[in-house]
């Protein structure tokens, strides 16, 4: 399954992406150093069909959960996330990413839509 992502310049203050069962991540984009993290949205538009656990997390390369901790995609809908420890202020530039798991990678369906909404800011003073 191939991924969508709408560059940063194309919706304000927005990263938008969707990610499938054929991809274990994804780039949203790259988010410039200074910016506070407002929300992340989460919606499962196909349920992920593995036959374990299936989970989706957003965050970056050395920390996978930064932004949003482990959500449980088994299901179609709106989920309520959790953000994960580097909500609110961010002072480092960073490559957003959004990770699938699927336990045993034997998904067959699976797709959903991520929106993550921030507010760059000034520098610390």
């Amino acid at each position: 399954m191939s991924q969508v992502t709408l560059s940063p310049s194309a919706v304000p203050n927005q990263l938008i992406g969707w990610i499938g069962y054929g991809n274990s991540s994804i780039s949203l984009g790259t988010i410039r150093s200074d910016f506070y993290l407002k929300n992340i949205r989460l919606q499962v538009t196909e349920l992920f069909n593995d036959s374990g656990t299936d989970t989706i997390t957003v965050g970056t390369d050395t920390d996978e959960d930064a932004y949003m901790t482990s959500e449980d995609v088994s299901s179609a809908g709106i989920k309520s996330i959790t953000l994960g420890t580097d909500n609110g202020f961010n002072s480092t530039r960073a490559e957003v990413k959004v990770f699938y798991n699927g336990q045993n990678s034997d998904a067959t369906t699976g797709k959903a839509l991520i929106i993550f909404e921030f507010t760059p800011v000034p520098p610390q003073i």
